[in-house]
């Protein structure tokens, strides 16, 4: 019984040493939602994209002879606007993903943004010519715009503008009375037209076509909402009903009902798409408080667009200390958010922010992940301007962080004071070596440089046939790279001269009674240990 009791606590801590052994290095921080480009955004996802009053509001400080168009700014900064006798403040435009094609992200308001007539006058009319094309585009011809502010001027900014196309819009004729659509336009703002809105791929029936007002639009309920093409007459614009029905005649021109904008979004210019908000928003990472393992994004979103405006000239690692690489940076946009992600392949798989408030130049540091690869893992380095939930943010160009790395050490002895080494670099540099007996403690990178035995200047990739110089027994040589920081110490174990070479064997073996031995790494091999283990115990 005693036997079986010993066998039992020794299959215990087996297993527990094992399990100790391949459990994987887990990041602390929670798993930001974000993905490169845009490519991953579907068909009825929702994005944030602009601001436009909507919602009530009451000012802590309202102006004394407030003027319709006019934006005011309270104290907190939000943004503001009079209508009729109320006032209303700008927020978080949402928007609903037709299709990601293409030619960009076709997107339409998911709410209706504004009340307005199709054209001031009742007369015969088209898209090309409409008082609408005007407002929302801010256009002064052929038509001027007819009120005293213009959609696209009071949603985006300039680099949200910027990001969106100027797109061909054909102007077909109505579908049922083949009233002519008139020319096709440019624009970066439309309306759906009929066979658009009529899309099965777009909208499944009537009642995925309904769209409620906001408050400054009139209301909170569905309502009727303009189409731009031709209703059954020239001087009537088709439209979508209240319950979401396309009736095949249209309204007369000079009616108002809900604006529902649509656009066609740039998708070169989006470095990043992001969940919108939560504790998965890229709102709720700290400066400082490293990097987040990322996942992908959920079906609401933000973006973040590249700006050429936001500078970062260059980043120099300078020193590393375990997984910690700590780098200089220069010509810096001031004031923004120095971030980082790791990229696998192109694909971000951490994301972080390092410094809260850039200067034009400085220092900064950046823990690399536990499972950081350099064969396919970059650090991209960049300024950003991080504006919260639902607003779009913006981001420099990337700078890569070049880190110094050898890996893939090899070792083959020629004699009791001799041998030759070889090894893998990532940068080009000279490399350093330093010799201890075998199993005592591994000595620093700036050790290892100030024992100054040269290997000489290294290339990128494979370096092979670097001569050191050892004494009799089993030896640990430990090689460093200086391409302006230095790299971590690589360990390469040099067996007694007549023990034959070798390569160092790495993190997956152990010493067991004397020799090197490869350590079972996975859980199936383990799975055998326990099975074993229950042999011998029946045995007895």
């Amino acid at each position: 019984m005693k036997t079986k009791r010993l066998l039992s606590v020794l299959l215990t801590l087996a297993l527990a040493l094992g399990l100790l052994a391949i459990a994987p290095v887990m990041a602390s921080a929670a798993d930001i939602g974000i993905v490169a480009g845009g490519a991953s955004i579907a068909a009825g996802n929702k994005v944030y994209l602009g601001q436009y009053p909507q919602a009530a509001y009451t000012p802590a400080s309202a102006p004394g002879s407030p003027a319709e168009g006019t934006i005011y700014t309270d104290t907190d900064g939000t943004r503001f606007v009079r209508k009729g006798s109320a006032w209303y403040k700008f927020e978080p435009i949402q928007w609903r993903v037709l299709e990601n094609g293409s030619g960009g992200l076709l997107l339409v308001s998911d709410k209706l943004l504004d009340i307005k007539t199709y054209h001031p006058t009742y007369v015969n009319m088209t898209w090309e010519n409409s008082g609408m094309r005007a407002f929302l585009n801010g256009r002064t011809t052929p038509f001027a715009n007819p009120f005293n502010y213009n959609f696209i001027g009071w949603a985006f900014n300039t680099r949200e503008q910027a990001a969106i196309k100027t797109t061909s819009v054909a102007n077909p004729n109505n579908p049922y009375y083949s009233t002519p659509g008139g020319n096709a336009t440019e624009d970066k703002i439309f309306l759906l037209s009929a066979q658009e809105a009529s899309n099965s791929a777009y909208f499944t029936n009537d009642a995925d076509r309904v769209a409620v007002r906001t408050a400054f639009s009139g209301g909170s309920t569905g309502y009727y909402w303009w189409l731009r093409s031709p209703g059954d007459t020239q001087d009537c614009a088709a439209y979508v009903y209240v319950d979401g029905l396309v009736p095949p005649f249209g309204y007369r021109v000079s009616a108002e009902l809900g604006v529902r904008p649509a656009l066609l979004l740039n998708l070169t210019s989006v470095l990043f798409v992001s969940d919108a908000s939560g504790a998965s928003a890229k709102s709720s990472a700290a400066a400082g408080g490293g990097l987040s393992p990322a996942k992908p994004a959920g079906a609401n979103l933000k973006f973040t667009f590249t700006d050429s405006s936001l500078a970062l000239g260059s980043v120099t690692a300078t020193s590393r200390s375990g997984n910690t690489v700590n780098f200089s940076y220069s010509g810096a946009t001031t004031g923004k958010t120095l971030s980082a992600v790791v990229l696998r392949d192109g694909a971000v798989k951490y994301y972080g922010k390092l410094v809260a408030s850039t200067s034009a130049s400085g220092s900064a540091s950046v823990t690399l992940p536990g499972d950081f690869a350099t064969a396919t893992d970059t650090v991209q380095i960049f300024v950003e301007e991080c504006n919260g939930d639902n607003f779009s943010d913006f981001a420099s160009a990337y700078k890569q962080l070049a880190i110094p790395t050898l890996t893939s050490g090899s070792v083959n002895r020629t004699s009791d004071t001799a041998a030759t080494i070889g090894f893998t670099s990532n940068l080009e540099g000279t490399a350093y070596y330093y010799v201890q007996n075998s199993g005592d403690g591994a000595p620093s990178a700036a050790l290892v440089k100030s024992a100054n035995q040269s290997l000489g200047l290294v290339t990128v990739g494979t370096n092979s046939g670097k001569s050191v110089t050892l004494t009799a027994g089993a030896k640990d040589i430990y090689v460093v790279l200086d391409a302006g920081a230095l790299s971590e110490p690589l360990k390469i174990q040099a067996a007694a001269f007549g023990g034959g070479g070798g390569t160092d064997p790495g993190a997956n073996y152990i010493k067991l009674w004397g020799k090197t031995t490869k350590y079972l790494s996975n859980f199936g091999n383990w799975l055998m240990v326990i099975f074993l283990f229950g042999w011998i115990w029946m045995a007895f």
